[in-house]
């Protein structure tokens, strides 16, 4: 009786607002610095996710629908990839939304969310207050959380799993009855229907495998709650089908389509599941120069594109601690035993199941980097170590599990200390490579080490205080969720390379003198292995003001500066296979689609820069003439696939006054007369107007990729739009004066 009132008590002094508000608390002291005016840089965010987040913002507020984006390659859709979440309603916001502060803001909006949702499940499973606040609490601030934080799409997906999960555990614990059956499977559609919208085909996927295997695991009617589950994900999927049809269409046709091998890119190490209980173990997770982990595992994935997927995916030793006082509970083997399919499959590569998986189930044929599907067993973990707080807390541990806790601390503070102490030989054993820094991922890695034996320790010793010293009670609970969550806040900081926001208010220096308000935007050729030049190591922070201000990916695509080849999912296999051949044809290839500028080394061209950056010993050069962005052509022949016309185009008897049209059609007849460029009246991303003037039959070309969708009037009639050299839009126009609207 005692023991009850005990308890009682305890959960009376530490209340689940409390515990919460600790949580919460946490979390925004991980990412303070934002909230104080900094902005992340690695990764996706400066590259793809500011730009693109930028796009939808404009749209929205300007009330356009972001249905096109002109300032990627030749243009890419925008509304039908997933990625930018013009269909995800949270995302309108940043219509209203000061930018890019707005950006941040959605970041950290959607970190909460994935907290109280863990926080929720675990509550579902019967952990009380302070539970729920530390399996929260890991979802937040695990390493492989703060990893998403900077790629822009998966955190937002990743945040939608736990209230999915619980949705599917309130049918799984449903009355026999349909009623209640339905109210639940209502539910789960609505949230499955939320995630789908927000964005990542991967997460999807994860989402829907875990919550099939939970309700195996937790429903008392397996076989009706399961067919329940199916209809709820259906119905979500059904609810978000404006999202998912132009989506697979889109990807069946990009570059991301790829086969198994691309599939198997960033498969995660079977060394890096150690990562999970010592954070760093490797090495820094942000500068590959001081991480041995690559040294230590065969990567299938390249050496430009590093080991792993996810800078890190760290839980942290309490965690460990935690789920194995869950381990008494039968129910808790099961899920645990859920989690380990995520394991296997995020291996990818690494086992002889993943490609076999792949092979049987087509939807996963849809996404790449099988380590993603180690979310789900992150949200498994989380939610089972807060259960294993509860029961740490209300039953006393035996005196078995006392020595086991004592002896798991000792145990890696002695092989941190053994690590210490052999520091100098386990170096020279590791024979890094030059640009690897062992000595230094060492010292990242005794660093953690001692950190997480504290954490341990610390967590050990606060449960036994609570069943040793009940005049300390009240205390203990806020105590606990502080040990085992403050070295993950401190993990989180080191995953993170913040600059203030105003720095990126303005255009990149390299080509601020070429932005474009009015009519079509300048496009610069950058190739990716043009690299700004600066004496000395570049801290982490100057690399990425060098990546901003040099004109790196899509930068400047806020500003009116379109980027070839740009960065984006969403490019078409067509416009990949045609860049890869780039290298052959050279300047033709910049001709053919109105490339204004590229990016070169300071001096490295002949003539004068049309804009430079001294400093990284970067210019812009003006290309050499090339044809306008819209013009009318007199001469053209049909080819009836793509291999044909490729071969006319980039023969060496290539006719630039002829265009190459794929389909079936009359090749002109006559003899060749000059392009005659057309006036470009309004350049908008869905609609573009020309004014063109024709001597004679002809097509008006605008140097603009073709997509599905894109519609053409001349004059007010109806045309079809063909495909010109492979990837433009053109219309067939008549003699004399003409209105052409895309």
């Amino acid at each position: 009786m005692s023991d009850t009132r005990d308890d009682a008590a305890h959960e009376a002094a530490f209340t689940r607002p409390m515990a919460l508000g600790l949580m919460c608390a946490c979390a925004l002291l991980a990412y303070a610095r934002v909230l104080l005016g900094a902005t992340f840089t690695l990764r996706d965010h400066l590259l793809l996710t500011m730009p693109s987040r930028h796009h939808l913002a404009a749209s929205l507020s300007q009330g356009v629908w972001p249905g096109w984006w002109p300032n990627v390659g030749l243009g890419v859709p925008f509304a039908a990839n997933p990625i930018h979440g013009a269909l995800y309603p949270p995302l309108w916001l940043l219509g209203v939304a000061p930018m890019p502060l707005g950006v941040d803001l959605i970041i950290l909006a959607h970190i909460l969310a994935l907290g109280l949702g863990g926080a929720a499940l675990a509550r579902r499973l019967g952990s009380d207050p302070v539970g729920q606040a530390i399996a929260g609490g890991l979802l937040m601030l695990g390493g492989y959380t703060g990893s998403m934080v900077p790629m822009g799409i998966p955190l937002l997906t990743m945040a939608w799993t736990p209230w999915v999960v619980v949705a599917a555990d309130r049918l799984a614990r449903a009355a026999p009855s349909w009623r209640p059956r339905l109210r639940a499977a209502l539910l789960l559609g609505a949230l499955v229907a939320g995630m789908v919208l927000s964005g990542d085909p991967a997460g999807m996927i994860t989402t829907a495998l875990l919550t099939l295997l939970w309700l195996a695991v937790r429903a008392v009617d397996k076989g009706r709650s399961l067919a329940w589950g199916v209809g709820g994900l259906a119905l979500g999927g059904a609810l978000a089908l404006a999202s998912i049809v132009p989506a697979v269409a889109l990807m069946t046709a990009s570059q991301r389509a790829g086969g198994v091998a691309d599939a198997l890119v960033w498969s995660m190490p079977p060394t890096r599941l150690l990562e999970l209980l010592w954070p760093g173990v490797w090495g820094d997770p942000v500068a590959r120069s001081q991480n041995v982990a690559e040294l230590l595992t065969s990567s299938v994935n390249g050496a430009s594109m590093g080991s792993n997927w996810a800078l890190s995916v760290a839980l942290g030793c309490p965690a460990a601690l935690f789920i194995a006082h869950a381990l008494g509970l039968r129910e808790s083997r099961w899920l645990l035993g859920v989690s380990a399919v995520f394991v296997v499959l995020a291996m990818g590569s690494f086992t002889p199941l993943y490609p076999l998986y792949r092979a049987a189930f087509l939807p996963e044929q849809l996404i790449r980097y099988p380590e993603r599907h180690l979310a789900g067993s992150l949200v498994v973990w989380a939610v089972v170590a807060g259960v294993g707080v509860t029961q740490a807390l209300r039953a006393p541990p035996s005196r078995l599990a006392y020595r086991a806790m004592t002896a798991a601390t000792l145990a890696l503070s002695a092989l941190v200390t053994a690590l210490w102490l052999g520091r100098g030989a386990l170096v020279a054993w590791l024979d890094a490579p030059p640009g690897v820094d062992a000595e230094a991922a060492l010292g990242v890695a005794l660093e953690s080490g001692w950190a997480q034996s504290l954490a341990l320790g610390a967590c050990a010793a606060l449960i036994w205080v609570r069943h040793r010293a009940p005049q300390q009670r009240a205390l203990i609970p806020a105590v606990l969720v502080v040990a085992a969550l403050g070295p993950l806040i401190l993990h989180t900081w080191s995953l993170h390379v913040l600059v203030d926001r105003g720095a990126f208010t303005e255009p990149p220096a390299l080509v601020s003198r070429l932005v474009s308000r009015d009519g079509p935007p300048p496009r610069v050729y950058r190739d990716r292995f043009t690299s700004p030049r600066l004496a000395g190591t570049p801290t982490q922070e100057q690399r990425a003001l060098l990546r901003y201000h040099g004109a790196s990916a899509n930068c400047g695509a806020r500003f009116g500066v379109a980027y070839l080849p740009g960065y984006d999912p969403g490019l078409s296999k067509r416009f990949r296979a045609l860049w890869e051949e780039k290298a052959e044809h050279g300047l033709q290839f910049l001709y053919l689609f109105d490339v204004s500028y590229r990016v070169d080394q300071l001096g490295a061209a002949p003539g004068a820069p049309a804009a430079s950056w001294p400093e990284a010993q970067l210019a812009v050069y003006p290309n050499p003439p090339r044809r306008p962005r819209a013009f009318v052509a007199t001469a053209w022949r049909w080819h009836r696939d793509d291999e044909a016309a490729s071969a006319a185009l980039f023969s060496a008897r290539y006719d630039p006054e002829q265009v190459h049209l794929v389909g079936q059609g009359q090749d002109s007849e006559g003899a060749r007369e000059p392009l005659t460029p057309c006036e470009v009246v309004a350049y908008e991303p869905n609609r573009v107007e020309l004014a063109c003037e024709a001597s004679r039959p002809g097509f008006a070309v605008l140097a603009d990729a073709w997509g599905d969708g894109w519609e053409a009037r001349v004059d007010g009639a109806a045309r079809e739009v063909a495909r010109a050299d492979l990837l433009l839009r053109a219309v067939a126009i008549e003699p004399g004066e003409g209105r052409v609207v895309f």
